[in-house]
């Protein structure tokens, strides 16, 4: 039918506009599932993609996209930025509307949201309401437009300096980013292929990655697709994505395109080189709160407290955590941190706090990372993560919400409620002493993962001499102050330490959890805990964190279980 409207228009010498229906009640059915959200939102974007492969046939430019349809869910579940560029990228002529009239338009996570949310449904809609379409090239009336936009910039004659691209990426150091331009307090994005997604490395010719001391040549690469043969130039052409792994995203140059075989040269390193299907995407982290002397084990006794950090990683995505902690004694405390492609927390020393924060939505993109992350060093001990709500943390990447990495010991982790929280909430990785109390586990197919990582792939760690045994030796862990504070880190090496032991999991609670361990049994202590499908309780199940009725059933099936602080968790500036 569109084809044959925009043949039409062509004959009859007219301009054309498409109506264009937000939801899709085929589609998406089920508007309530926020987890659906991506994968509509890509259909969506690839549907656009294609109404203007079947227009562009008969005139060359659309003059105008109405959406309409938005108010079945929040107007920031949509993807308002998407449909904006993909459409502007090709069509930069074309008028782009969506009705926000109905609807509700604020993100409750978004502190810079308009003060006054509005939500009207189609048949309660009233004189004196307000009128809003955004965003929008022609309705200039909209209330929540600006009154006047900026359309060009002349930076040499305002005398800025422009910082251009680098590369950047897993294991580079930290340097100023380039130059960005925001509109209302939103970064646009670099005109990119894919405009929404990812596409596969294909075959490898050369992977960059050095043998025998040789230096090895650039990364050379196949690809499948046919849109990059069709680029003219590859000036300033950067390429971005996690080449290798999961957890090691890059940012480097390309040097040209060999359009007859399809291979595209890359013009500098990365850390691990490419692999053939990979993720390659065309197309900021915070100074560590540090503090204290390990040696002596003085605290600083520096925090980090009451904050909202969000949508950070925008261009370093892996290990550029939202806050980065270091030394001694030092705090994390009722902290919202939320929506980034990696980790909330990374931390490494001892004797920190971790307690009250609010954690969704991270680790979004990368592979094999924690919300919370440490590890490599167990004389990293006396830490403690308390009463933290993790929460809708992505399923479909090895995502943890607390993650004791290669060998890490000692820790005490107690009063969290995990919901949904990734892949793998809790994840041991062959450390020893990790202690986990009184936490709540909700509807995960596995709650607890444990291996034996030292006796397969990470030997290489606990050999003589070795990273494990230099960072002991590092703190002189066989005496005073490290053998007073921690009595078992002395004894280390006394046993077959290649084995994950005492580790102890103690009075919690598993809801709706497939496995509630997957790993050996002899390498937990488990005992006093309530695995069950059937509500312990709570106040409200949808929402954890009204917490249990006086009454509740938990009280009953786990012995000594406390009345934990619900009602602290998460920031209270909005309060």
């Amino acid at each position: 039918m569109i084809e044959a409207v925009a043949r039409e228009c062509k004959r009859q010498g007219m301009k054309l506009g498409l109506y264009y229906s937000l939801w899709d009640r085929k589609v998406n059915a089920d508007v309530d599932n926020v987890e659906s959200d991506r994968k509509y939102n890509t259909y969506m974007l690839k549907q656009l993609d294609e109404l203007m492969d079947i227009t562009e046939k008969y005139t060359k430019i659309i003059v105008e996209f109405w959406f309409d349809g938005s108010w079945v869910k929040p107007g920031y579940r949509w993807p308002v930025e998407g449909i904006y560029r993909t459409i502007k990228s090709r069509e930069p002529q074309c008028q782009i509307g969506i009705n926000w009239t109905i609807g509700e338009d604020a993100d409750p996570h978004n502190p810079n949201a308009p003060e006054k949310s509005y939500k009207i449904i189609p048949e309660e809609r009233k004189e004196g309401d307000p009128i809003r379409y955004f965003p929008s090239d022609f309705r200039l009336g909209d209330p929540l437009l600006p009154a006047s936009l900026i359309r060009e910039f002349d930076f040499k004659k305002n005398r800025m300096e422009l910082v251009a691209l680098h590369a950047t990426g897993f294991g580079r150091p930290s340097q100023a980013a380039w130059t960005e331009i925001f509109a209302d307090g939103q970064p646009l994005r670099i005109a990119r292929w894919p405009n929404d997604s990812t596409v596969m490395i294909g075959k490898i010719q050369e992977s960059g990655m050095a043998k025998e001391g040789k230096e090895a040549p650039f990364p050379v690469f196949g690809y499948q697709e046919e849109r990059p043969s069709s680029w003219k130039s590859v000036e300033n052409m950067w390429i971005s994505g996690y080449f290798a792994h999961g957890y090691a995203d890059d940012m480097i140059c390309v040097e040209s395109i060999d359009t007859i075989h399809k291979m595209i040269h890359t013009g500098q390193h990365t850390v691990y080189g490419f692999m053939t299907r990979c993720a390659l995407a065309s197309m900021v982290c915070l100074e560590p709160a540090g503090g204290g002397d390990r040696a002596s084990l003085t605290p600083a006794g520096n925090y980090v407290e009451n904050c909202r950090i969000h949508d950070y990683n925008r261009i370093e995505k892996s290990y550029r955590p939202g806050i980065w902690m270091d030394g001694v004694g030092n705090r994390i405390s009722k902290c919202d941190i939320y929506d980034a492609p990696s980790m909330a927390i990374l931390f490494h020393g001892n004797n920190h706090v971790i307690e009250l924060c609010d954690i969704t939505n991270v680790c979004s993109e990368v592979d094999d990372q924690g919300a919370v992350y440490y590890g490599r060093d167990p004389s990293e001990q006396g830490n403690v993560i308390r009463y933290c709500y993790f929460h809708e943390l992505s399923p479909r990447h090895r995502v943890t919400a607390t993650y004791h990495d290669d060998g890490a010991c000692g820790a005490e982790v107690y009063g969290n409620i995990y919901h949904k929280a990734g892949s793998l909430p809790v994840l041991i990785g062959g450390g020893h002493n990790n202690h986990y109390q009184h936490n709540i586990f909700i509807d995960s197919p596995v709650a607890i993962h444990i291996d034996a990582r030292m006796q397969g792939w990470g030997k290489f760690m606990i050999e003589k001499g070795a990273i494990i045994d230099q960072r002991l030796q590092t703190v002189n862990y066989k005496n005073p102050p490290y053998s007073t504070a921690y009595p078992l880190l002395a004894a280390y090496w006394d046993n077959d330490t290649s084995y994950p032991k005492g580790n102890v999991i103690e009075g919690n609670l598993f809801y709706k959890i497939g496995n509630v361990v997957r790993g050996q049994s002899e390498w937990l202590e488990l005992y006093n805990n309530w695995a069950t499908g059937s509500d312990p309780g709570f106040v409200d199940a949808a929402d954890p964190l009204k917490g249990f009725k006086d009454d509740a059933l938990i009280y009953q099936r786990i012995n000594g279980f406390p009345r934990l602080p619900f009602e602290k968790i998460g920031c209270d500036l909005s309060k």
